[in-house]
This record gives C-alpha cells, structure tokens and sequence, in this order.
C-alpha cells in the first residue's frame, strides 16, 4: 500500500512507464495518423522518454525529482505529443509541494496545473489526443480519490476509463474513425500509465533492467493510407530567453507560419513545436527573445512518401549539407540529407535547413566581425538516428560525406554506421569523398542516378571513386573578409592584400583540403584564369557535367554569366546554379563563385 509519493515512487514508476513506449514504438509509428501521417509518433515518443530516463537525477525530495524529470522532458522532447507530455510534466512539476513525499490528494492537484499548462501551450488545442487522455486522467482520479486511500489501487480504478477516453478518440477525430485507429500520441499516454501501473501492482526493479541507452527505432514500413501533409517540416526548437517574451503574442507570431503549435516551459526557457514550410523563418522569429541551443527539423513530406510509396531503389543515399545540390534534385532523386550545424554567436542553425544561405549571408553583412561564427558536424546519434530509418527502407546504404581534411562530419558518420550495421544487418558503407561543396553534390547526383538505373552496391562505390578523382573545383573570392574571420588570413596580410587587391583562388588538392593556387587583382581574373583551366580540361579530357555556386544572391546574375561562358567552351549545358552552403560561407567563400565539374 503506498499513501504517500517519494521521489524514488516516481522516479521508478516513470522508468516502468517509459519502458513501455519504448517496446510499442514501431506499433504506435504504425497508426500516426494526426496531426499528420508521417509515421513517427512512436519514435518521437520513445526518444522523449529515453531522454527524460537517461538524463533525470534521483533527489530524496519529491519535487526535486519530478522537476528533474520535467527539466530533462523539455531539453528531450521530439514531436507534437512528446512536446505536449514535456509541458505537462513541467506543470506538474512546478505546482507539486516541497516535501520527501506527498499525498494522493497533492499529487491530483499537481497533475491537474499539468493539465491547465499543457492547454495553455497549444495554439489550438484538438480534442481527441494526448491532451484529452492528460485531461480526463486528472478529472477521473479527482472522482475517484475518496473511495481509497492507496495510490496504486486509485491507478486501477482509474485506468478502465483511461482506456475508455482512448477509445473515444476514434470518435472525436474523423480521421481517427476513417482509418479505423486511436490516436497514436494518446495511445503512448495509455502505454506509460500501463506500464507504470504493472511496476507498481507486481514489478521489481529487475524488470527495468535496460531501460536507459536502448535503441530509438525509426519508422517501419508497414503503413496505413492518410491524407495529404498540410505543412512540410516538422519544426523543433529549444531555446533560452534572454528578452521579454509574450507567449501568446509569440504563438500568433508561428501561426501565421503553420500549424501544430506547442510553446512549452517558461518564460525563461522554452520548447516550440510547429509544422510549417519554412523552417528558417521560424528560428529566425525565436532569435529575436535569445538564443536557440537546439533544433530539429523532419521532412514529413519526404517521410510521408518513403513510406507510403515506398523508396525508388534498393540502395539508400544520404550525403551532408555541404554537398550543394539544389533541394529540387535532391527529391527528384530520393537523396537523403543530414546537416552539419552553424553557430552563431549563441544561437545554433542546422545548415541549409533552419537558416538558408540568403538570410545567412544577410547576417553576415549585418553582423559584428567580432562575433563569433564557427560550424560543427553532425553528431554521433543524428547519424545513428538516420541510419536506423533508411534501414528500414533500403537493402543497403551508402553515405557520402564532405573531406574529412575539412570537418569531423566522417568520422562521426563511420562509428555510427557500424553500430548501426550491427543492429539493423544492413550493409552501410561511409565515403570520405576528399570533396566539398559543388564536386560533392555532383558526385552525389551521379550516384543517384547510377542507383536509380540498377547498379549493384560495389558497383556504385567503384564509380563513385572513380569520379571523384575526376572532380575538379576552383572558388572564385571577391571579399576576404570571411577568411580574416575564420582566421584563415591573418589581419597583417589583408592588409596588404587588400591594398593590392589580390583575391585568392582556392582549390581542392587530392587530399582533401582547401588550396591557394594563385592570387590575382579582382575577381575577374580569377574568373578568367578558371575558365582557361576549365577550357585546357575540356580539349584534354572532355567535361561529363558542372554546376556554378554562388554565395549571396546578388551574385546570382554573375554566376548564370560564368556559367553561360562555360556552355560555350564545352556546348553542354550546367547541371545546375545553386547558392552556396552557410557553413562554407561561413569560412572564407562570401562573395564567392565556385566552378564546380567532373571530367571524362
């Protein structure tokens, strides 16, 4: 008989809870249907709960923990529900008692604030999910309280109209009800009540043996038909306010971008959910109240296809934002992306993805060179997140990364890979493409195609190593001002290079990294010595394919100019004209234009 709640009650409880979703993931990913069918509301909850249970400390005080839980739910959050079950934590949390234990009578009044903090999140709170499962909990154990005084027997009286509420969700959704399934996030929330209550009635702690560090599955294949996605990108974002905010003005500020909106914790710290097409204007609404420590952004749409229609090829190909190729190729083609990530001052951006190369080069203009700018590859669990789901879709993998002489994106993306080979048995291969930027993207297009047209996976890799040491790439600078930031140019020698007017014309050696060739007066020459090699290439060996990429858009005219001048050398047309990556602009290439081709 338990009266009274300790820390530890909860602490184990919760684990018992978690343990549960985590065994039903790939079944609730399987009927997500709302806010929209893009079959990862078991993952996203999973990785909340795996959060909160690898990062939450025991205190002897009840309080304590439970806003160690919520603390922890905030920073791991993934997902509309995982958000909303973060907030409904952090309510809970900050109204329960500063006491070792607290009563049955306490515990409701804690979760009820919960409940009040979780709908005051929501923009528009919907009716049959989380939320009402969360609502009702509060108003049947408030009924109930009098006919015990055990916590564990009030949960089991509780919980046949838990699943009750659940059942009704069919009927409070239409699209619940026309693809004959439960709201997936409310499912979760019977899940962890389930599982919590089994621990407490027959379990030990025994049962809970490896809960912490399991593996977050992804998606599975298995699928039901849904509607059409509304909004793209899935949109995450957590960040630490440093100004007034409103958060109700702030809502209507994301409402006007999408949908799906969740603004959770306080007014200090916050976790934003929203479904919306452009990701960068969202974060770039949050930078105006502090700084952004974390973000993630999911392509429902893409999801959505893979996983509905199935991929195009047995072989799945992921590269890295660095490799520019335009995001109309790149879904053209089924190509896989994961970015690398840009700091700014105290605010972190994921490359191309939540800050684009327009508003980038804007800030660049804009910002004080003193403040700091620098880039860092993606990490070890994004990898393995990444390769966990194309598992799930392909026979194999290849991951194309940009030259390990530049970034540490390889290495991550290799220890990754062999732990996820391991899992899943799917063969992932890891190439260290000694490239950057256009030559990446290119020899990234070829593989695609070379997939698509029914390559075997050896097959693919010897010809992807056999363009690479073909890929050639010149970038044309016409301010230096990136490469004194980046200290790549020591302040004594601009001086002087500026007083010449030299710009420097960087290349790609065989090793992997960047090379000063030469420096000439103005951008024009070093235009105009690059297309003579581009011309000696062409007469020597032929020209397979090139692409031009530019920096700010006001270079745009002057990179379909170069690019034009190069038709006429080889009578091909370019594969593309694309902006440059934030992350090269953010070492040196502003101001730049970068030729960018594989020879016969």
């Amino acid at each position: 008989m338990i009266t009274h709640i300790s820390g530890k009650h909860l602490y184990y409880a919760f684990l018992a809870g978690a343990k549960r979703i985590l065994e039903e993931q790939q079944y609730l990913n399987k009927i997500n249907v709302f806010p929209v069918p893009d079959g990862d509301t078991g993952t996203n909850m999973a990785s909340t709960v795996q959060a909160i249970v690898d990062n939450t400390l025991i205190h002897n005080g009840y309080k304590d923990t439970a806003m160690s839980i919520a603390d922890a739910a905030l920073v791991g959050a993934r997902g509309n529900s995982g958000v909303i079950f973060a907030q409904f934590l952090f309510g809970t949390a900050s109204d329960s008692p500063n006491n070792e234990t607290i009563s049955i009578d306490e515990f409701i009044q804690s979760i009820k604030a919960g409940v009040k903090a979780a709908y005051e999140s929501i923009s528009n709170p919907v009716e049959g999910t989380i939320i009402t499962l969360l609502r009702k909990w509060a108003e049947v154990m408030e009924d109930l309280k009098s006919k015990t005084d055990d916590f564990i027997e009030l949960l089991s009286l509780v919980y046949p109209a838990l699943e009750e509420a659940l059942r009704d969700t069919k009927k409070l959704l239409p699209k619940l009800a026309k693809a004959k399934v439960v709201d997936s996030g409310a499912h979760a929330f019977v899940f962890f009540i389930q599982g919590a209550l089994e621990f407490l009635t027959t379990g030990t702690l025994k049962d809970l043996a490896g809960t912490r560090s399991q593996t977050i599955a992804e998606a599975d294949e298995a699928h039901i038909d849904h509607e059409e996605i509304t909004f793209r990108y899935c949109t995450e974002g957590m960040m630490t306010v440093t100004s007034d905010v409103d958060l109700k003005n702030l809502r209507q500020q994301l409402a006007r971008l999408g949908d799906s909106i969740v603004v959770a914790g306080s007014k200090t710290r916050l976790r934003v959910h929203i479904h919306t097409d452009t990701p960068a204007k969202v974060f770039a609404i949050l930078s105006r109240y502090g700084h952004i420590d974390f973000q993630k952004v999911d392509d429902m749409e893409f999801q959505h296809e893979l996983l509905t229609k199935g991929p195009r090829a047995k072989i799945g190909l992921l590269i890295d934002s660095c490799a520019d190729v335009p995001k109309s190729v790149r879904y053209k083609h089924q190509i896989h992306l994961i970015s690398l990530n840009l700091h700014i001052g105290k605010s972190q951006y994921l490359d191309r993805i939540s800050i684009t190369p327009n508003q980038f080069y804007r800030l660049l203009r804009k910002s004080n060179e003193k403040e700091k700018i620098s880039t860092s590859q993606p990490s070890k669990k994004e990898f393995l997140d990444k390769y966990n789901f194309m598992s799930t879709l392909y026979d194999s993998v290849i991951s194309m990364s940009i030259s390990s002489g530049l970034s540490g994106t390889y290495q991550n993306s290799v220890e990754s890979a062999g732990r996820a080979a391991i899992d899943t048995g799917k063969r992932i291969s890891t190439i260290d493409t000694k490239l950057c930027s256009g030559t990446q993207g290119l020899v990234a297009v070829m593989a695609a195609e070379a997939i698509e047209a029914g390559l075997s996976h050896d097959e693919v890799l010897d010809k992807i190593n056999e363009w690479i040491s073909k890929a050639k790439l010149f970038v044309n600078t016409q301010s230096i001002k990136g490469f004194i930031r980046s200290g790549r140019i020591s302040k004594s020698k601009s001086i002087i290079a500026n007083l010449l007017k030299l710009r420097p014309l960087i290349t790609m050696n065989k090793e992997g990294t960047g090379e000063k060739i030469g420096q000439f007066r103005g951008q024009e020459k070093l235009i105009e010595h690059t297309l003579k090699i581009f011309r000696e290439d062409h007469e020597k060996s032929g020209i397979d394919r090139y692409c031009v990429c530019y920096t700010d858009q006001a270079e745009i005219h002057k990179a379909e100019e170069v690019a034009e001048r190069m038709y006429q050398i080889c009578g091909k047309k370019a594969d593309y004209i694309t902006q440059l990556s934030p992350v090269l602009g953010s070492i040196g290439y502003n101001g730049a234009i970068e030729m960018a081709y594989i020879t016969n």
